[in-house]
This record gives structure tokens, C-alpha cells and sequence, in this order.
């Protein structure tokens, strides 16, 4: 098991590295958050259906292990880089103290009790339902679905305040002059261009 998990740590760091480096900034620089929020809950779903797929077959256990321990490396090395970026980008809107208090209340306070959480549903599902590693594969899918929901409804959401945002001038640092007709010419031109560069940056 020692040897196992040393082996998977250290590919998880080949893998993490190589999604930072080569991966992250050219997907969200070319498709913005909208496709960015979907990359991780839609290769979890993919994970979590070969997952069930498999586990409906007799004999299949070996392979199932490695889809199983694929999928959880994806779901580190995505979400530690991509994801985190994205999330990290969807708090831009937000006023700068609105920003601290969201995220400190996010990461300091939610995080952990979703965490906790899940170890006692997993225990609950476990020992009080007495569900298996294929029942709780089911659960894993409803929640990855439920997941990738949420990041289509976050990803059309995000543009609508983003520019509200930018019409209040509340993301730090940037100033821009909207009331002229010429700059709101601009803008617009930028927001309903073809090339996802531009459209980023606005």
C-alpha cells in the first residue's frame, strides 16, 4: 500500500505540473471560465461512469481499480490547478472586502464542514446501509451530475455579473471609462467578438 500510494503521489505531481504548465492557461485564456468550470465535474462524470459500468460486470475488479484510482488522480491534479483557477477567477466580480469575507467564509468555514460531511455520509451510507463499493459509485454519480448542473448554471451566470461589475467598477485596480458613448462602442464590439482572446479579457 506504502509503495502504491508513493507511486500515485508522484504521478499526481507529473500530472498536476504538466495540467498547470501546459493546460491551464491556454484553456481558460481561449474559453474563459464557461468551459473552465466544466473541465473537472465533467471528467469525474466520465470517471464515475465507466466506474459503474465496470462494476456491473463480474470479474472486472482489477480494471475497475485503476478506473477508480484514475479518476481520483484527475480530480486532484485538475482540481488543484484548472479548477482552482477558475474558482479563484469567479470571485473577481465581487467587491474587494466582499471578496475576503466570501472567500475566507468558503475556504475557512464551508470547506471543512463539507468535508466532515462527506466522511459522515460515506459512514452512514457504509456501515448504517450497509451499501458496496458499486452502491456508493451510484451516490458518486448523482453528486458528479448534480456538480456539472452547477457549473453550466455558474458558467452563463458569471459573464451577467461580471459586467455589472464592470459597469460599477468594483474589481480592483480597473477603471474603466463606460459613460462615453465611444468606450461603450468599444466594449461591446470586444464582448460580441469571435475570437475568445478579446472576449476574455473583457
Amino acid at each position: 500500500m506504502a509503495s502504491f500510494l508513493g507511486i500515485f503521489f508522484a504521478v499526481f505531481g507529473v500530472v498536476a505540473l504538466l495540467v498547470s504548465v501546459v493546460f491551464t492557461g491556454p484553456v481558460i485564456g481561449r474559453f474563459g471560465v464557461r468551459l473552465g468550470a466544466r473541465i473537472l465535474p465533467v471528467t469525474l462524470l466520465i470517471g464515475s461512469l465507466l466506474m459503474v459500468a465496470f462494476g456491473l460486470v463480474p470479474g472486472l475488479f482489477l480494471l475497475l481499480f485503476w478506473i477508480t484510482a484514475a479518476t481520483k488522480l484527475m480530480d486532484m491534479a485538475v482540481g488543484f490547478t484548472l479548477d482552482r483557477t477558475v474558482l479563484n477567477i469567479l470571485y473577481q466580480p465581487l467587491s474587494v472586502s466582499q471578496r475576503v469575507q466570501v472567500k475566507t467564509t468558503a475556504e475557512g468555514i464551508f470547506l471543512p464542514l463539507a468535508i466532515g460531511f462527506s466522511g459522515v455520509a460515506l459512514l452512514f451510507f457504509n456501515r448504517v446501509l450497509g451499501f458496496d463499493a458499486n452502491q456508493l459509485t451510484y451516490v458518486l454519480l448523482l453528486l458528479v451530475i448534480g456538480w456539472v448542473i452547477a457549473a453550466i448554471l455558474i458558467g452563463r451566470e458569471y459573464p451577467v455579473m461580471l459586467m455589472q461589475a464592470l459597469k460599477r467598477r468594483r474589481i480592483s485596480g480597473l477603471e474603466l471609462p463606460l459613460e462615453d458613448a465611444s468606450s461603450q462602442a468599444g466594449l461591446n464590439q470586444a464582448l460580441q467578438s469571435s475570437a475568445h482572446e478579446a472576449v476574455t479579457l473583457m
